[in-house]
C-alpha cells in the first residue's frame, strides 16, 4: 500500500510539473489521480502518516508569577488585606520538530501517542522498515522541498549555542534564559481606610502587563537568532551570530538581576482613570487577531525602564503595553527565518506559584468564581489539567484587556507542594538560595500588626512583603 502511494503521488507530482509548462492537461484525468492518491493517504497505517505530515513550529510564551499577600486578622472567619506583592519574570521556550526513521509502531486512537510495536522473531522488520522510510522520504522531498534540512540546520544551530534542550516525541524544546525579576505591589491600606480589595483578573493583567515587553523583545531578538543561523549555515560562512539571547554562564542565582518594585495604590489608580477616561480604553484599537506573521512583523517594542523611580507614570507605562498579538496565543504561518512556510504555534502560560495557597487566594475577591478549577493536594490549592477558566470570573467581560487573554493558560501552583521534606516554610526556602534571598526578619509583636507595621515604617514592610513574593517565584523557577 506505502509503495502504492508512492508511485500514485509521483505521477501525481510529475503530472503537475508537466502541466505548469505545457498547460494541456486533461482536468478530469488529474481529479482522478488526486481523488486516488487521497484515497491511498487514507488507507495507510496511522504511524506511517504521522512520519508523512508536514509538522510545524511551536512558541511557548510562559509568564511565571511569585503571589503572596498581606492580612490583618480581625477574627477567626475574616482577614483585612493590607497588600498584595508580585514577583514577575519570564521565559520562551521553542519547540522544533525533526524528521526521525519510522520504526515498526501504533498511534493510540485517542492520544495520538505512537509507541513502538515488538516484531516477531522470524521476521525482518528492519527490511520493511527501510522500504517504507524510502518511500516516506520520496513523499517528503516532493512535498515539502528542503523543510526537514530547515529544521535540521535551526536545531544543530541552536544546539551550537548552548541552550538548554531536550528530546521528546520526535520534537527537540529549547529554553531560553529568564528575564529579570520584576517585583510589584499594591497597598490595600493608606493607614485609614481599607480599599476595594483585590482579584485574580487583576492579578492576571499585571503579570502579563509586566511580562509581555520582555516576552516581545526576546522573541524578536529569538527571530533574528533563526535567521542568522539559517543564513549562515546555507552560506557555510562560518560566522556565529550575535544576540543577547544567548545563554548566559554560571548559576541563576548568582546572576539573577532584580529590579526596583512598582508601587501601586488605591490612589494611583484612581487618578489614572480619572486622567485617562478609563485605563481600559487605553487598548481600544488593539485588536485580538490570529493571522500570518510575516517578517515584517517582527519590531522590537520599547519596554519599561523599571530602575526609575515608583510614580504615576511608571505604573501608566505598564498599564499602556497592550497586548501584543506576536507573544498571545493562536496559530499562523512565518517565513523570516528560513526558505519554507513554516506553520507556527503560538502558546501562551501563566504561572501563578504562591506559599500556602490556600491563605492567599482565598484573600482575592473572586475567589469563589473559580474556587470550582482548583484541586486540594495536602490541604493546599493547585490546578490539574487544564487549569482556571477566566471567563468564569464576574469581571471578565467588563475588561476589554481580560477579553484579549482568551486562550491564554492560567495554572495556579503552590511552593508547600514543591518543598524538600522538613523545610517548607518560606524561611527555610529562602535560605536554599543564599544570603540574597533571605527572608526579612520581623519581630512576632511586628507580624501580628502588620498594618501598624505599615503605618510606621513603610519601608521595612515593602521589603518584608516583596522578598516573599520573590523567594516564592524563585523557588518557582
Amino acid at each position: 500500500m506505502v509503495n502504492l502511494y508512492t508511485a500514485s503521488y509521483c505521477m501525481l507530482a510529475r503530472l503537475e510539473e508537466v502541466g505548469k509548462k505545457e498547460d494541456e492537461l486533461d482536468n478530469d484525468m488529474m481529479s482522478d489521480l488526486k481523488v486516488l492518491v487521497k484515497e491511498l493517504f487514507n488507507r495507510l497505517d496511522p504511524s506511517i502518516r504521522y512520519k508523512m505530515n508536514k509538522r510545524g513550529i511551536s512558541f511557548i510564551f510562559n509568564i511565571y508569577t511569585g503571589f503572596d499577600t498581606e492580612y490583618k486578622g480581625v477574627d477567626f472567619y475574616q482577614n483585612n488585606l493590607l497588600s498584595v506583592q508580585l514577583a514577575v519574570n519570564t521565559k520562551i521556550n521553542i519547540k522544533i520538530p525533526i524528521h526521525e526513521p519510522y520504526t515498526m509502531s501504533s498511534v493510540h486512537t485517542l492520544t495520538n501517542k505512537v509507541y513502538s510495536v515488538r516484531s516477531l522473531n522470524d521476521f525482518r522488520s528492519d527490511v520493511l522498515e527501510m522500504s517504507v522510510n524510502n518511500c516516506i522520504n520520496t513523499i517528503r522531498r516532493l512535498r515539502f522541498g528542503s523543510y526537514d534540512e530547515s529544521m535540521r540546520i535551526i536545531v544543530e544551530g541552536l544546539k551550537s549555542e548552548g541552550f538548554d534542550y531536550f528530546e521528546k516525541d520526535c520534537y527537540v524544546v529549547f529554553g531560553l534564559p529568564r528575564s529579570d525579576i520584576q517585583p510589584y505591589i499594591y497597598y490595600n491600606y493608606d493607614g485609614i481606610n481599607y480599599g476595594p480589595g483585590y482579584d485574580l483578573l487583576q492579578l492576571v493583567e499585571e503579570s502579563n502587563k509586566m511580562g509581555q515587553p520582555h516576552l516581545s523583545k526576546r522573541f524578536d531578538e529569538l527571530i533574528a537568532l533563526l535567521k542568522n543561523i539559517y543564513e549562515n549555515r546555507m552560506n557555510d560562512n562560518g560566522v556565529k551570530p550575535d544576540c543577547s539571547t544567548k545563554k548566559e554562564e554560571g548559576d541563576y542565582i548568582d546572576r539573577v538581576k532584580i529590579l526596583d518594585p512598582i508601587v501601586v495604590d488605591v490612589k494611583t489608580i484612581e487618578r489614572l482613570s480619572v486622567a485617562s477616561n478609563g485605563i481600559e480604553q487605553l487598548t481600544e484599537s488593539e485588536e485580538f487577531i490570529d493571522s500570518e506573521i510575516s517578517e515584517g512583523d517582527v519590531a522590537v517594542d520599547s519596554t519599561t525602564d523599571a530602575s526609575t523611580d515608583t510614580t504615576t507614570e511608571m505604573f501608566r507605562n505598564v498599564q499602556d503595553d497592550t497586548i501584543n498579538k506576536k507573544v498571545s496565543p493562536g496559530r499562523g504561518y512565518m517565513t523570516s527565518f528560513s526558505n519554507d512556510r513554516v506553520s507556527v504555534t503560538r502558546i501562551c502560560n501563566i504561572y501563578i506559584a504562591a506559599h500556602l495557597t490556600n491563605a492567599d487566594l482565598s484573600m482575592l475577591n473572586d475567589f469563589n468564581d473559580f474556587k470550582d478549577d482548583l484541586s486540594i493536594i495536602n490541604k493546599n490549592f493547585a490546578t490539574l489539567g487544564r487549569g482556571v477558566d477566566l471567563s468564569k470570573l464576574k469581571r471578565y467581560t467588563k475588561s476589554e484587556r481580560a477579553m484579549k487573554l482568551k486562550g491564554c493558560n492560567i495554572y495556579i501552583r503552590d511552593t508547600m507542594l514543591l518543598s524538600p521534606a522538613g523545610k517548607n516554610s518560606l524561611n527555610d526556602l529562602g535560605k536554599l538560595y543564599g544570603a540574597k534571598l533571605h527572608k526579612k526578619s520581623l519581630s512576632k509583636e511586628q507580624i501580628e500588626n502588620m498594618d501598624l507595621l505599615l503605618v510606621e515604617d513603610k519601608k521595612l514592610f515593602q521589603e518584608y512583603a516583596v522578598r516573599d513574593a520573590i523567594i516564592t517565584l524563585v523557588h518557582c523557577n
